[in-house]
Parts: structure tokens; sequence; C-alpha cells
């Protein structure tokens, strides 16, 4: 799995718990709906770092708590340079 599919999986975990649509999300981040369909569908290579702790912060977690989890391990991500 590469990072982009990782965080994916991460939001719809986050999107599932606590009962929220992509728009909702967006609201609460300040990012386009668009833009997070984009990385909800793999659609991204790159994905910024503040992206990220705007996501986690909107679900009221830290970035290693978003990150957290054997989906992130070095070893369980296709990394290519």
């Amino acid at each position: 799995m590469n990072i982009i599919e990782a965080i994916s999986k991460r939001i719809k975990y986050y999107l599932d718990l606590n009962g929220w649509s992509i728009y909702k999300l967006s609201r609460k981040t300040g990012l386009s709906p668009n833009g997070i369909q984009v990385i909800m569908q793999n659609a991204t290579h790159n994905i910024k770092l503040t992206t990220i702790i705007l996501i986690a912060h909107a679900f009221g977690v830290t970035l290693s708590e978003f990150l957290n989890g054997d989906d992130f391990l070095y070893e369980n991500l296709n990394i290519n340079f």
C-alpha cells in the first residue's frame, strides 16, 4: 500500500467513526470537498503535511494518533523515490 492509500484508509475510518461525510470534513478543515475526494480516490501522488495535520485536527486527534497503525509502518508501505 502506498502512503496516499494509507491516508485515505485512515480518513475513511475516521469519517465512519464520526458519522461524517466528506462535505462535513471539508467544512471542518477548510479544504475543498474536491481536494478531499482526490485524496480518497488515490488520484494524487503527493499530499502536504499541513493537509494531513488539518484533517487530523478536524477529527480531534493528533498527527501521531492519525498516523498510528500498522498501515503506516515502513515495512507495510510501498515507498518509491
